[in-house]
């Protein structure tokens, strides 16, 4: 099949959503198919691989690290006429998803949704709320999916949301994919290296955006009762974002200046050994959709600690890869000592977390995607 992704963030460009598009590019192109993509134009970025559409972008105001590429552009209506497109997957409701579905109407061609962001809970980052509610983002939502023919819901807890959001198209429940194989028998000592830290020191690892959604103070709240009992622990926060220089301060405030350590922006290539040098994952965050750092954590075999949400549910079983503890500091706390103070556990564990990424393989995620493709196309064909 040739297949057209439209994205509102693409590469170079570092998130979850552009990291499962990567993946999941890869993974359709070694099972036959030809994949193009339309995304936002990058200053000074040129692509290295063919079949990728740039459309004029500008800078997110409220975000610079994102662009904003425009919904209209009869440049990629002329170009995407010759590509023998099969099908549309809208990675994206908003932006070039808008764009998505003009070329879907104009090409007579079914349109795939991927709801990969819970926009709701980034309202804030819009002048605090003030002028797009988390409401108004719910009803933008569903107008954008019921548009679609068919909406794939990263996770059941998404699918659900979507669902009283006001979505009537069909959800189909498709999970993010990962190349398992990459995360697997790495060399220890990369991170510690980087850190100057000793073998004998803990690494509780968490990784992501350091934005005030992510509930990354909690996580160091939390680590501040683990830090008092056991002087070895040291919590590595991987990643950058807005709120950075506070969650420093906090740290420093509570006396962890020298146990919560944030080394900034890690190198997609680096990251397995980072994963590597880690004896647990913890992960704080209940505004995720199926977060792609948690397959990471689980290919890469290790015990979880996670704060109870639908959307990790797939990826933590509570007592066999790890646990899910409520919003307390106090049982978070627990979980993580109960793990720092028990290898055999940390190891059994960490074995589960391994075989659990397997259901995740990007090749087995990809052919579901396939047959929803092929079960999309033939549901859209007129009779």
């Amino acid at each position: 099949m040739n297949i057209g992704f439209f994205t509102d963030t693409y590469v170079p460009q570092i998130n979850g959503v552009v990291t499962s598009i990567s993946i999941l590019t890869q993974a359709l192109e070694r099972l036959g198919h030809r994949i193009y993509i339309v995304a936002p134009a990058i200053p000074k970025y040129r692509d290295t691989r063919p079949g990728i559409f740039r459309v004029p972008s500008i800078r997110f105001l409220f975000q610079p690290e994102h662009r904003v590429a425009s919904p209209v552009s009869l440049n990629i209506l002329r170009r995407t006429a010759g590509l023998g497109l099969d099908v549309l997957h809208a990675h994206t409701p908003f932006g070039l998803g808008i764009l998505a579905f003009q070329v879907a109407r104009a090409r007579h061609l079914p349109l795939v949704q991927t709801y990969h962001t819970l926009f709701p809970e980034y309202v804030h980052y819009v002048l605090g709320g003030r002028v797009i509610t988390p409401g108004m983002a719910r009803r933008a939502s569903a107008f954008a999916c019921n548009r679609s023919d068919v909406v794939v819901a990263p996770s059941e807890k998404i699918k659900e949301l979507l669902l009283g959001y006001g979505v009537k198209r069909p959800i189909r429940v498709i999970h993010n994919g990962l190349d398992v194989e990459r995360f697997q028998g790495q060399p220890r000592g990369h991170l510690r290296s980087r850190l100057g830290l000793a073998e004998a020191e803990e690494i509780l690892l968490t990784v992501g955006r350091l934005g005030k959604e992510k509930n990354l103070e909690f996580l160091i709240r939390a680590f501040g009762q683990v830090a008092r009992s056991r002087p070895a622990a040291r919590l590595v926060i991987v990643g950058d974002g807005p709120e950075r220089n506070r969650l420093v301060a906090l740290a420093t405030g509570l006396g962890l200046a020298q146990r919560v350590l944030f080394p900034g922006y890690v190198a997609p290539g680096e990251m397995p050994q980072v994963y590597a040098d880690a004896d647990l994952f913890v992960f704080a965050s209940t505004t995720e959709v199926h977060p792609m750092v948690l397959l990471e954590a689980l290919a890469s075999g290790l015990p979880i600690v996670a704060v109870r949400d639908p959307a990790v549910a797939s990826a933590v079983v509570p007592g066999e890869n790890g646990f899910l503890i409520g919003q307390g500091d106090d049982d978070y706390a627990q979980a993580v000592l109960k793990l720092l103070a028990d290898e055999p556990l940390r190891q059994a564990m960490g074995q589960s977390s391994r075989e659990l990424s397997r259901r995740f393989s990007s090749t087995t995620q990809a052919e579901k995607l396939v047959g929803l493709y092929q079960e999309t196309i033939a549901a859209t064909q007129p009779p």
